[in-house]
């Protein structure tokens, strides 16, 4: 309510994060998905899309985009396609929304730098206790220039006490002065690497039938993102899956418009390695099914 007004043209990386197409949809504007490769959002082409819809009279107030382990591909924005990114979108006037939540849970190395970091008074940063402590805190946190962050202290319903989580904001304020937070967040993350490793090995070393997936080994995060064989269908398959006791996102809920049917989200958050090495096998036994050869 802050950035947006209904009409506005709201662009969201393709693909991304499916539930925050439905709270962007809210608002009564239209989704567009920018230009996109396999090595996430091309700034480039973002920027003559953002010219072009400004030259038609759109205006576009925002960009939301997960570049850090996005959700759902993995995938890290390079640092000259962040620097780019934040450029292309100071031009136009474009807030980018920059999604870090995962931005904690990296395997192999540091993070990249934040796109906030990089311009403060363009990009508004969001993150979560939800993924580094436990799912059931839903309780984020926000960086963003001081004149953004009073817009939104001011609103009603937080100036009223009746929109936040004050009991969790309390107990998490208690384990940040402990000095536990990062012990914390180093076991989880080592959880979710053998994780992580547990279902790529699983993937790659004949869990599937013929090694039918190409799959892109993510530094962080809490999914893989497997491109289907020819012909095949995320849709189709779904229902093979299922029927085999596994279960997956399909790939064509990230889009804002058509894309994905060839994809298929696989998250490794939630079980053990012995329980993704048997959700690999179970897929393979979906994938060799004759119905899903077709879409």
């Amino acid at each position: 309510t802050v950035l947006t007004r209904p009409g506005d043209a709201i662009l969201v990386d393709s693909p991304t994060y499916h539930l925050a197409l439905r709270i962007l949809a809210d608002r009564d504007g239209e989704l567009i998905g920018a230009p996109a490769d396999d090595d996430g959002i091309d700034p480039h082409a973002t920027g003559a899309l953002l010219h072009r819809l400004r030259r038609a009279g759109r205006r576009v107030p925002l960009l939301y985009l997960v570049p850090t382990f996005a959700n759902p591909t993995g995938v890290s924005l390079s640092a000259a396609r962040r620097r780019e990114l934040v450029a292309v979108a100071r031009d136009a006037g474009t807030v980018i929304v920059e999604d870090d939540t995962y931005r904690e849970i990296a395997y192999d190395g540091p993070a990249p730098e934040s796109l906030w970091s990089l311009d403060p008074e363009t990009v508004v940063r969001v993150g979560s206790f939800a993924k580094t402590v436990a799912p059931g805190l839903r309780l984020g946190f926000l960086t963003a220039a001081a004149p953004f962050v009073r817009r939104l202290v001011e609103r009603g319903y937080v100036h009223s006490g009746g929109g936040l989580n004050h009991a969790t904001a309390f107990a998490m304020a208690v384990l940040g002065r402990s000095g536990r937070y990062a012990a914390h967040v180093e076991a989880v993350r080592d959880r979710y690497r053998r994780q992580r490793d547990a279902l790529v090995g699983a993937l790659h070393g004949g869990a599937l039938h013929g090694g039918a997936l190409d799959v892109r080994v993510p530094g962080g995060g809490w999914f893989l993102w497997p491109r289907l064989p020819e012909g095949m269908s995320a849709t189709t398959l779904l229902s093979a899956a299922e029927a085999h006791g596994v279960s997956f996102l399909p790939g064509s809920r990230c889009y804002a418009g058509p894309g994905g049917a060839d994809r298929i989200r696989l998250s490794f958050s939630m079980y053990d390695p012995q329980s993704l090495a048997e959700a690999a096998g179970r897929l393979s036994a979906a994938l060799t099914t004759p119905a899903t050869r077709y879409r």
